[in-house]
């Protein structure tokens, strides 16, 4: 090494260690000014947080395609979005951090056409999920609801003790659902939560059954986001609901429909589809929005197998599930006839369309999953809650005599179909 190389070497890490900032690297400036730009992209109220990330995949497809753009925005879902180029934000960003970022070279970000184009609104509504085959269908409700019923019956310390108070609307305390339905032009808390849009969260202190699940809501809700996708059968969530309510069978199955009904209810909000269809000139913003706050529902009905068979084009998935657990509902606080007649006669009511606009149409499939549900009832009737008897009761025939044979002698039953037609994806 000769004297003028030793001489400018020593020269520069003078200079490195007196005014590091100097020759040093302007990376971290350009990540801030990065992260200050994906700042900008974040809405009010503090619901999500957006930064520069090209290297985390992320927990759904926007965030896993990198080709959305550089900012990650988290917390309640997961979407990518383009760097700003321009505005207030912008300009601030550059003042702050004295970088000029170069032109942004990610591809320009693809909002989506329609409602189908969103995971979250298909996950919520089913449309890619496994199904059974129609021509096996039929069978394969019947089976999973003898399940279900054999999961109670075997369950460790099962009971039907539950403290209910008075009604508060009514004066002689009623909890019977029919009587509360047509006697008190349904008044009587019970009908108001199981027959009408009433949800639990929202009338806490006023209905004395949505007071009674507010805890173990919470329980069975973690213990549904736990499970793999696509993997809760009705035996499943029973369970769960089962172990979450301390074996109480009324408890767990006015919890199992607390926690479905509000994830369909709220999910199927035409706000929220509105909030998307509407904002034109924000179509991605918008788009961004309404899987933010379909999400928490998604989340719910992704977990749960799909009741409906092949083919159909509904996409109310978790109708099926929180009516059939509001039939349970009503067998257990009230009478398993109570549970197969209000089943019965909404779907009479949709035939002959007395409903008009306020209830979605007929739909026999719904109507044959609801009953099925409804003759369990006579297989469980021994845990409605004012059943004093410590044996189990004679199981008495449904009316529906097309189901009842289903549960009189209930087995144990293989737990999925060994034939490659019976369930088939959608």
């Amino acid at each position: 090494m000769n004297k003028n190389t030793f001489f400018i070497g020593g020269f520069i890490t003078f200079l490195l260690l007196i005014f590091p900032d100097v020759y040093a690297d302007n990376s971290d400036k350009a990540l801030d000014m990065k992260n200050c730009l994906c700042h900008c992209l974040e809405p009010r109220g503090g619901l999500l947080t957006c930064r520069y990330d090209t290297t985390t995949k992320g927990d759904s497809p926007s965030c896993r395609n990198l080709s959305n753009g550089p900012c990650m925005c988290s917390n309640y879902g997961c979407f990518r979005k383009p760097l700003p180029t321009a505005g207030a934000c912008y300009s601030k960003c550059v003042t702050n951090t004295g970088v000029t970022p170069s032109p942004p070279t990610s591809p320009p970000s693809h909002p989506p056409k329609k409602l189908e184009d969103i995971q979250e609104f298909r996950d919520f509504r089913g449309l890619d999920d496994r199904r059974c085959s129609r021509e096996h269908w039929k069978e394969w409700v019947k089976k999973i609801v003898a399940r279900m019923i054999l999961t109670v019956k075997m369950y460790p310390g099962i009971h039907n003790r539950i403290n209910v108070p008075p009604e508060k609307t009514l004066p002689d305390g009623i909890h019977q659902f029919l009587r509360g339905y047509f006697g008190y032009l349904g008044k009587g808390d019970l009908a108001q939560l199981l027959a009408m849009d009433k949800l639990p969260s929202e009338n806490r202190n006023t209905n004395v059954y949505a007071a009674l699940t507010q805890a173990t809501e919470n329980k069975l809700r973690k213990k549904i986001l736990d499970s793999e996708d696509d993997s809760i059968f009705p035996e499943d969530l029973m369970k769960m609901a089962l172990d979450a309510c301390d074996g109480s069978y009324p408890m767990a199955v006015l919890t199992a429909h607390a926690i479905l009904k509000e994830a369909a209810k709220k999910g199927r909000s035409e706000g929220l589809q509105k909030m998307f269809m509407c904002r034109r000139t924000e179509k991605e913003q918008g788009a961004h929005h309404f899987s933010q706050i379909l999400r928490p529902h998604a989340n719910i009905a992704k977990k749960l197998r799909n009741l409906r068979p092949a083919g159909d084009k509904t996409g109310d998935k978790l109708g099926p599930w929180y009516h059939g657990f509001g039939i349970l509902s009503v067998g257990a606080f009230s009478s398993k006839r109570d549970a197969y007649y209000g089943a019965y006669g909404e779907h009479l009511h949709k035939w002959i369309n007395s409903y008009k606009d306020a209830e979605g149409a007929y739909n026999e499939e719904k109507e044959y999953i609801d009953l099925t549900f409804a003759d369990a009832g006579y297989g469980l009737e021994e845990f409605n809650r004012f059943n004093k008897s410590a044996e189990a009761s004679t199981i008495e025939e449904s009316p529906n005599n097309e189901y009842s044979n289903q549960f009189q002698t209930v087995v144990p039953l293989d737990p999925e179909p060994s034939s490659t037609d019976f369930v088939e994806q959608n």
